[in-house]
This record gives C-alpha cells, structure tokens and sequence, in this order.
C-alpha cells in the first residue's frame, strides 16, 4: 500500500471525532479487513479495518476504566479495534474473522508496531484443528440462511453463498496445509462471479455438503496441533504488554 492511501486512510480514522478518543493514536496493528483484503471488493463495498492495541497503564492499574473494544460503523468505513487481550483470547479460539487479521496480505496493512510485528511472528502459534469447528461454523451459519429464505422467496443472497464458500475452502486449506490464504489469489474471480449469482442454489447446496465431507476428513489428518500452546500465548501477551507500559 502506497504512502498516499495510508495517509488517506488515516486521515478518515482522525476525523471521527471525540468517539475515537485515546486508541486513535494508540494502535499497534490496523489492517484491511472484509472484501477488500479477500480481493473481492466491488465499487459499493465498505471499507473494514481492523487491529488491536494495548490500553493505557490506568486500563490495566485501575478499576473504573474498561475496554475491550472500539467500533465505527458508517456506510463507507466500518473499523474495530480491540483490546490486545480480546484479540488474544479470541484468536485462540480460532475465531475465523480474528484469524484472518493476522494473515491479511503485507500490503493491506495500514499501522504497524513493533508491538504488531512480534505478534505476527508468532501468530502460527494461534492456529489449531479447532479451525474445522470454527469456520466450518461460520460458513454453517452462512448456510442456514440460504436455506431459510430461498424456500420463501425463491432466491437466495448470493453474497452469504460467497462467503460460505471462501470459509470453507479457507478452512480447507488451514487444516490441510498449515496456512491461512486471506487474500484470494486463485479464486477470486470465481468467488465474484458466485456473488453474481452464477451458481443456481442446487448448485451452492451440493458443493457445500461435499466441502463439508472434505473438511471433516481433512480435520482427521490435520497436523495441527488440536489446541493451542497457551502457556506460550499466556507468556507472549504478558512481556508485550509488560514492555509497552
């Protein structure tokens, strides 16, 4: 990402007025979310941000502040940035959307730390064969929907289709190889043209029963540790935050 759109794009962040308070300046990772750090954005679509940051001494030492997260949301920026320890516990749980902020492509980043950086060494230590339950989950819940509303009207979202059908082969390809492909390279033309509607619902309900087989089988040979190291994350999170106080 060129200097002049990081400029662009956090100039949008600084005029969101007194709501952006203290972790406007305090961020330790921001990166391209959503449709944008997939590859499939269109002319229409938002644009996500998401990251992390760690909260002043007073969040940690005191009692009367809290934080866990702040959230923005108009039609053309939707931005969330949690609490470093939020963001922790939900990537070990292996929470898709949380998963794929730390493997966005290097050129969808827009703020990073050295904070962020030691995160990103280690963020292979956040995967585990829980990612079958996960994004199998997530793309389920895509699933349902589609089920729910074509019987009643006759159509389905087509853009629900496409984000089950990137979860699950994300999914796939976490379990299988160890890695997690965020932006969509190979497939992204076929994800759009999903959006567009070129699949028939038949068809969207075939493949997701056969991708359903095939991620259950590969949750069965995955190499993946089935949960996380978390004395290791436990450790990771304390002497950064320790050092960043």
């Amino acid at each position: 990402m060129g200097a002049i759109k990081i400029h662009g794009i956090l100039n949008k962040l600084h005029h969101l007025g007194p709501e952006w308070l203290w972790y406007g300046n305090r961020p330790s990772f921001l990166t391209k979310h959503g449709s944008h750090a997939y590859g499939t954005a269109t002319p229409e679509s938002d644009l996500d941000l998401r990251g992390f940051c760690i909260p002043p001494k007073e969040y940690f030492l005191g009692y009367s502040s809290k934080f866990e997260q702040f959230q923005h949301v108009t039609d053309e920026l939707d931005v969330v940035i949690f609490d470093i320890r939020k963001f922790f516990k939900l990537a070990a749980d292996c929470n898709p959307n949380i998963i794929e902020v730390l493997f966005t492509d290097p050129k969808d980043h827009v703020v990073v730390t050295q904070v962020a950086k030691k995160v990103l060494k280690h963020r292979d230590l956040f995967l585990s064969s829980k990612a079958f339950y996960t994004f199998g989950g997530f793309a389920f819940q895509q699933l349902q929907k589609i089920k729910t509303t074509y019987p009643k009207t006759g159509t389905y979202d087509t853009k629900d289709a496409m984000h089950l059908v990137r979860l699950m082969r994300v999914g796939k390809e976490l379990l299988a190889t160890g890695e997690v492909h965020v932006k969509r390279i190979h497939d992204h033309e076929e994800l759009l043209a999903i959006r567009q509607g070129k699949w028939t619902y038949d068809e969207v309900i075939h493949w997701a029963s056969m991708a359903n087989n095939e991620l259950l089988d590969l949750a069965a040979k995955t190499k993946l540790p089935k949960v996380v190291d978390h004395v290791k994350l436990e450790k990771l999170l304390v002497e950064i935050v320790h050092d960043a106080l």
